[in-house]
């Protein structure tokens, strides 16, 4: 292998390398040799490569932070559905006949409220038959509302309810 110091002094110790070459093309060839490892960057070429960086750099921030944009929104999302499928749960295995919805159960600033209501009419056929007697259906409208006291999300749930509840 050539060493550095041997490049630059015009020592070539690679066989057949200068020795193949005229004087003049020898000199040519150890003046490229020499530019190519004394030469430096030019300014334009290093301001390109920060230009380039830059943008590298921006392009990544700004999809991040898009990233970190939609990571809170789907959380939104996630805490919305959750406290209302909680809500649900409890009203559903409550007594139609008294559901309070416990603070506690939402996240603080949130309130729900569940309403039941008893279908008489416009029951399906397969309702009607002696086997669903002594059952009623219920309608189960449950609603969540936000910590500005705007609707959240609600939910309608049909559920067969004993008759001797009192409805």
């Amino acid at each position: 292998m050539i060493s550095r110091d041997d490049l630059l002094n015009g020592r070539d110790t690679m066989p057949g390398t200068l020795q193949n070459l005229t004087p003049q093309y020898q000199h040519i060839h150890q003046m490229s040799l020499k530019r190519r490892i004394t030469s430096h960057f030019t300014l334009i070429e290093i301001l390109f490569a920060m230009i380039i960086l830059a943008l590298s750099l921006g392009v990544t921030l700004a999809i991040s932070a898009q990233a970190k944009g939609e990571i809170i929104r789907a959380q939104q999302r996630w805490i919305m559905q959750h406290s209302l499928e909680q809500v649900v749960e409890y009203c559903l295995l409550a007594d139609p006949e008294h559901i309070k919805v416990p603070d506690d159960l939402l996240p603080v600033g949130f309130s729900a409220e569940c309403q039941v209501d008893i279908v008489e009419e416009g029951l399906p056929e397969f309702a009607l038959v002696e086997d669903y007697k002594g059952w009623q259906l219920g309608v189960y409208t449950i609603t969540v509302y936000n910590r500005s006291g705007d609707l959240s999300s609600e939910q309608i749930v049909h559920k067969l309810i004993p008759q001797d509840r009192g409805f």
